[in-house]
């Protein structure tokens, strides 16, 4: 059995006001099996964290809902890069874009060498530009999991959003 912080994982807040007395209280922790392969990983569903307040005695339950598949994501790969020393110490939003950039820019470099459809030289089956494409979601859920994101709610109103605009809006 291993111990994590969900809080600080799903990027939940770490003060929660008592639902009684109103009083700031920490969040607690929870704690769940290693999957079979030794990572730790949540699996989607639904989260309950068990909260009890110090001032009162007030006790509820926190929920975390991972059934949205892009929190899920966002979630798993927060977590695997901070498990293999990933995540940058002292991550800042430059950092974050910095990251970005790299990414961006590997793929740029595939297709300029015109090798977007070839292996990606990995003992992965994947092309170059899949390869590429699922780095920089990773690495957007990773900044959206550290930021506490709801990556789904996100996309939703952003997509909706863009349903919207005129066709070739900022094109003369």
């Amino acid at each position: 059995m291993r111990s994590l912080n969900l809080v600080q994982m799903l990027g939940l807040p770490t003060q929660i006001d008592c639902l009684r007395c109103k009083k700031i209280v920490l969040t607690g922790f929870d704690k769940y099996e290693e999957d079979e392969d030794g990572s730790c990983n949540p699996y989607p569903g639904v989260w309950v964290l068990d909260i009890t307040c110090t001032a009162c005695g007030c006790t509820w339950k926190h929920t975390v809902d991972l059934t949205n598949p892009l929190n899920t994501w966002a979630t798993r790969a927060g977590v695997t890069f901070f498990e293999k020393g990933l995540q940058l110490e002292n991550n800042t939003p430059v950092l974050w874009c910095i990251n970005l950039h790299r990414k961006v820019s590997k793929l740029w470099e595939a297709y300029t060498d015109n090798r977007l459809k070839e292996p990606c030289g990995k003992p992965i089956a994947l092309t170059c530009v899949e390869e590429e494409l699922a780095d920089l979601a990773l690495r957007t859920f990773d900044i959206a999991w550290q930021l506490g994101i709801d990556m789904d709610a996100a996309v939703t109103v952003k997509h909706e959003y863009n349903r919207t605009r005129p066709r070739l809006h900022r094109r003369p």
